[in-house]
């Protein structure tokens, strides 16, 4: 009798907290979004992960996020403007819970949901890269910020950023050739004309590039004035091509 429920009892136990392999043990997260326990390689459930705003349906150009598919694939303001980096790649809209994510790793210093997501656009970029849609880039260099606001904040969330898609997608980074000098404002509230006002010799380049693709990479592409301002710096100085990757876009009228 008490071997039987003995026997019951394991066989409910197996059943509620399957055995698993040591390598399945050693891979027990917890999700970062619902905090279930999950067995991925990644720290974010299958569910939360699909529920993620991914920018699927975006200009092919600049990766704002789209409502509706164009004949052409192109926004108006691609199509009126041409950015002059040639493609942008955005992980997702910046829209909840991204857009608490990103808040929280760079105001909040929770590095974690920034190797989440880097790890996630990687992801992303990889598949480009291997159905040769994407070039893969020679450099990867990080949207720069001043001295003052890196003091402040500890650290560079765009450097991050590199650091896991280097270590991802093995490609070198270059943390140093561009450089702010000019702490302006927070750019928040602006538009992009008053952005790129603002932006007036807020950059410099510390070396001449010899026709590499340059991969600008930042965490938000809101109206692309910094981009538009780094690439043309960069292609002045000897870029073949420059290419955008972020965590984020930001969709029209937000």
């Amino acid at each position: 009798m008490t071997r039987k429920l003995s026997t019951k009892i394991t066989k409910m136990v197996n059943k509620l907290f399957p055995v698993r392999s040591i390598k399945e043990s050693l891979s027990q997260k917890h999700c970062y979004l619902c905090k279930q326990t999950i067995y991925e390689a990644l720290p974010i459930c299958n569910d939360c992960k699909a529920d993620l705003p991914w920018n699927t349906l975006a200009c092919t150009i600049c990766a704002l996020p789209m409502k509706i598919s164009s004949d052409t694939g192109i926004c108006g303001n691609c199509l009126c403007n041409e950015p002059i980096y040639s493609q942008c790649i955005s992980a997702f809209s910046y829209t909840f819970p991204i857009n608490a994510l990103i808040s929280d790793f760079k105001y909040n210093k929770q590095r974690h949901f920034g190797k989440l997501m880097s790890k996630m656009l990687a992801i992303k970029i990889e598949k480009e890269i291997k159905k040769n849609e994407l070039q893969k880039p020679d450099l990867l260099m990080p949207v720069p910020i001043h001295i003052n606001r890196f003091d402040t904040r500890g650290f560079n969330q765009s450097e991050d950023i590199c650091i896991d898609l280097s270590k991802y997608l093995n490609i070198a980074i270059d943390r140093h050739s561009l450089q702010r000098t000019i702490h302006t404002p927070s750019q928040t509230a602006l538009t992009k004309q008053e952005r790129q006002k603002n932006l007036h010799q807020a950059f410099n380049i510390q070396k001449k590039l010899n026709g590499e693709v340059i991969a600008l990479v930042d965490d938000v592409i809101t109206t692309g004035a910094t981009i538009e301002c780094l690439s043309t710096l960069l292609l002045n100085a000897g870029a073949k091509e420059v290419v955008v990757w972020s965590l984020a876009r930001t969709p029209l009228g937000q």
